[in-house]
């Protein structure tokens, strides 16, 4: 069966029916992009057909990233019309084939990916993205390790302690 869904020509569409042929607003309605796609393309996604999804994904990725938008697994989820719950268990094998396991995860990995890539590349401080890195991939923050030094030296040897710690200087405390 020939894929009748083409997101990119879709979304040209909207550009100009929509936003008055000023792609340059795409990026601000992003979330109404994904809804009218969603609603022309509704009739034509099987999801019993993987290889329809992978291509649907791939094809998703490129309008997002040709607009500066960063793909996610739940607006990919809106597009095709699967309940996000779903795509959860496909993640976790639950009830289907290894190939949606792999390409739930593959969707997982590569919006992961993809927002990594944007902090990394980031001049600015992206605080929201840093949220989602967290709250949605599970990336957290690491301290240095810090180094823990034994003091091999007796308390009551105050002249070993000032030849090895007498060049720090005193801390000053309003402890009284």
């Amino acid at each position: 069966m020939e894929n009748k869904i083409n997101l990119l020509e879709l979304t040209q569409q909207f550009i100009d029916t929509e936003l008055q042929g000023n792609a340059d607003n795409v990026q601000s309605k992003n979330d109404f992009l994904i809804y009218y796609l969603s609603l022309k393309i509704a009739q034509y996604v099987n999801i019993d057909d993987i290889n329809q999804l992978k291509d649907i994904f791939v094809q998703y990725c490129y309008v997002c990233l040709k607009y500066s938008i960063l793909p996610s697994a739940k607006m990919y989820c809106i597009l095709i019309g699967l309940d996000y719950n779903a795509y959860n268990e496909w993640r976790q094998g639950v009830n289907v084939s290894s190939d949606y396991t792999l390409f739930a995860n593959t969707i997982h990995n590569t919006c992961m990916s993809l927002i990594e890539n944007k902090l990394s590349n980031s001049e600015q401080t992206r605080v929201n993205l840093m949220f989602i890195s967290k709250a949605v991939y599970g990336y957290t923050e690491t301290a240095p390790i810090q180094r823990v030094e034994r003091i091999d030296i007796q308390v009551n040897d105050i002249k070993s302690i000032t030849n090895r710690y007498g060049n720090i200087k005193a801390i000053e405390s309003s402890d009284t």
